[in-house]
């Protein structure tokens, strides 16, 4: 970020600690998700919260650039100022067509700031499902790359609701203003928009790798006790470091407290990720958690094994979108984690995340459920997560009204996972 654009003494002005934290037990009736990054901010505002790579040196070294949580909070007030001047307005459905990192955190805290409500597609489902996604959802805003606004040129029809548009690259071609032409950090802090725990605070579609992609409607209050549960679960503290192969964990990391470390990768492709960037986000800066599916953990085991390897930072690993086969977890158990250090396998669906987990403490070892796997009772996904609940329901294919309509069967039948929770 260069000077011109983030004045220094505007950029690292930090909030006012709020009267209690948001991440309490449980977020208030009025709650909005951005709380956390000004809490944060607050909290530890010189402690890096985001760090990008940006190329090498003469030698060959990496080279990053970061911002601390105060200049985070600050970039997305700036955002959001902005945002508010084009008429972005509360409720507004705006489709996120940004690249991984930087931009894409600070612009989806600013448009909650905002009450604006951010529509997230995986683009790795294809242009023909991702465009009728855009279409379903009927946005009346967007925030993207050069490369969407070259899209949006060509396919007009499923982008024909939109009134407003925002390129995170000067282009003079784009009839649009760039993000660095609307931050406004003159301004100061930006109003937190006054929503309620219950209201729509984002769109996220699932991958469409087990059917149609769905919209799944996301509350300020689901974002808030995710991150909780999350960070429970699992025993991550605030200060930690995090190298997240997947880019919307990062939102969490974030809200966790944590430095995220983006590593260099096409997030669209994590079977074809280079393991070599992946380990050097994580040795370069110590990091203590690594998140990605296990396509990348793949990559990554046989890159650690032939140069003899170990990531001897990490408190744990985890790994979600796939099932991890458990010889796969054995490697890492073996020859590149520290003894003890374990791995998790969080389960859910993009409705409904985490579900439940397994480790590979539980998995592994001369009692674990490896066993059973490799007898061909299938992956075990381990133990309900706190204050979830779930029951094995009977398959059907009418539309269930009521819980009262459902069938639950015994133990050991074979149904639908019906689940409630936070």
């Amino acid at each position: 970020m260069s000077a011109k654009m983030i004045p220094p003494p505007l950029i690292n002005r930090v909030p006012a600690a709020p009267a209690s934290s948001p991440w309490g037990q449980p977020e208030p009736e009025r709650f909005n998700i951005a709380s956390y990054v000004e809490a944060r901010a607050a909290e530890r505002p010189w402690q890096r919260a985001l760090v990008m790579p940006q190329g090498h040196d003469r030698v060959g070294r990496r080279m990053y650039s970061h911002l601390t949580y105060a200049q985070l909070n600050a970039l997305c007030d700036a955002y959001a100022h902005g945002f508010k001047r084009l008429g972005f307005a509360p409720g507004d459905r705006v489709v996120m067509m940004v690249s991984q990192g930087l931009e894409l955190i600070a612009v989806m805290y600013a448009l909650f700031k905002l009450g604006c409500v951010p529509v997230a597609i995986d683009p790795g489902m294809g242009p023909k499902p991702f465009l009728q996604c855009v279409e379903e959802v009927e946005p009346v805003a967007c925030v993207g790359i050069p490369r969407a606004f070259r899209l949006m040129r060509v396919m007009r029809k499923p982008f024909r609701t939109l009134k407003r548009a925002v390129i995170t690259e000067p282009r003079w071609w784009a009839g649009a203003p760039a993000l660095t032409e609307i931050a406004d950090f003159e301004a100061g802090a930006f109003p937190l928009a006054d929503t309620a725990r219950d209201e729509l605070a984002a769109i996220l579609f699932t991958s469409g790798s087990t059917g149609v992609p769905k919209g799944v409607h996301y509350t300020h209050g689901i974002f808030g006790a995710q991150a909780r549960y999350i960070g429970a679960l699992y025993g991550i503290e605030p200060g930690e470091i995090e190298v997240p192969a997947f880019p919307l964990f990062s939102m969490f990391s974030i809200a966790l407290g944590m430095t995220c470390v983006i590593p260099d990768m096409d997030p669209t492709k994590p079977a074809e990720v280079d393991p070599a960037c992946i380990v050097e986000a994580i040795m370069d800066h110590g990091a203590t958690t690594a998140f990605g599916s296990p396509a990348v953990w793949r990559r990554v085991a046989t890159y650690c094994e032939a140069n003899r390897l170990r990531l001897s930072t990490l408190r744990r690993l985890m790994t979600a979108g796939a099932p991890i086969p458990p010889p796969l977890m054995a490697r890492y158990q073996e020859d590149i984690l520290n003894p003890g250090v374990p791995i998790h396998t969080p389960y859910g669906a993009t409705e409904c995340l985490p579900l439940a987990s397994a480790s590979s403490l539980d998995v592994l070892g001369p009692e674990g459920t490896a066993i059973d796997t490799a007898r061909g009772a299938g992956l075990c996904v381990g133990h309900v997560a706190p204050e979830m609940r779930v029951r094995i329901i009977a398959i059907t294919d009418d539309p269930i009204a009521t819980i009262d309509e459902a069938a639950e069967l015994p133990p050991g039948e074979v149904g639908e996972i019906c689940a409630q929770g936070p």
